[in-house]
C-alpha cells in the first residue's frame, strides 16, 4: 500500500517530530510511504526521513489554498499511485 503524509513543513512540530519513528516503524514490505511538505523539505527531520528510504517532496506553495499547490498535490497522487493520504 503506497500512503502519503502531508505536512506543512518538517520543522520541529507534532505531526512533522511523529513522522520519523513512524517512517522508521513502518513494515516495508506491506507500505511505501511518501511524505509532502506544502513548504519546506529540508531540514533534520526531512534528512532522518531520507536516511530510512522516505521521499520526501516540496509543493513549493505557502499554503494549501493555493490553486498552484492544490494542482501539485492532485498531480502527486496518481503519480505516486498513493492508496491512502493523510
Amino acid at each position: 500500500m503506497r500512503l502519503l503524509w502531508l505536512v506543512d513543513s518538517l520543522g520541529v512540530g507534532g505531526a512533522e517530530a511523529l513522522s520519523v519513528p513512524f517512517a522508521r516503524t513502518l513494515d516495508r514490505s506491506e507500505f511505501e510511504l511518501t511524505v509532502a511538505t506544502v513548504n519546506g523539505a529540508e531540514g533534520l527531520n526531512a534528512e532522518r526521513l531520507r536516511e530510512v528510504g522516505v521521499d520526501v517532496i516540496d509543493l513549493r506553495a505557502r499554503s494549501l489554498r493555493g490553486v498552484g499547490a492544490v494542482r501539485r498535490l492532485l498531480a502527486l497522487l496518481p503519480e505516486r499511485q498513493v492508496d491512502l493520504g493523510h
